[in-house]
């Protein structure tokens, strides 16, 4: 490095464009080159590492598999009683087993209210 410096001035003293360039070329690459091959090395192993990360993440173990088999199995149980607690409730609600007391005051009242003003117009 320090011969590739000493030739760049003594170019630029002798005034040789030619040489100067040639020079600087030089000094330019053997600075550079260390740097630039300490650079690749970290963006490689990175890149490695990051690589790893991912293929990690993706390969689940038997043991991984066997857990993710199990929870799925409870969870069509789960759904299948959930079904068949909504299927319950839609058959009460068919025999009317199933009553909204709010709702049916509510009814109630617009029945008593309807009979009462069929009632009133037949009288008078």
């Amino acid at each position: 490095m320090r011969e590739a410096v000493e030739n760049l001035v003594q170019a630029i003293a002798n005034g040789d464009a030619l040489e100067t360039e040639k020079a600087f070329a030089t000094a330019m690459a053997e600075k550079l080159a260390p740097m630039l091959d300490a650079r690749r090395i970290e963006v490689s192993q990175s890149m490695f590492a990051s690589q790893q990360e991912t293929v990690s993440e993706e390969v689940k173990t038997d043991d991984e598999e066997d857990e993710d088999k199990n929870k799925d199995d409870e969870d069509s149980e789960e759904d299948k009683e959930d079904k068949e607690e909504d299927g319950e409730d839609k058959q009460e609600m068919k025999e009317g087993a199933y009553t909204n007391p709010g709702l049916e005051a509510l009814l109630a009242k617009k029945r008593a209210e309807k009979a009462a003003a069929t009632t009133g117009k037949k009288m008078g």
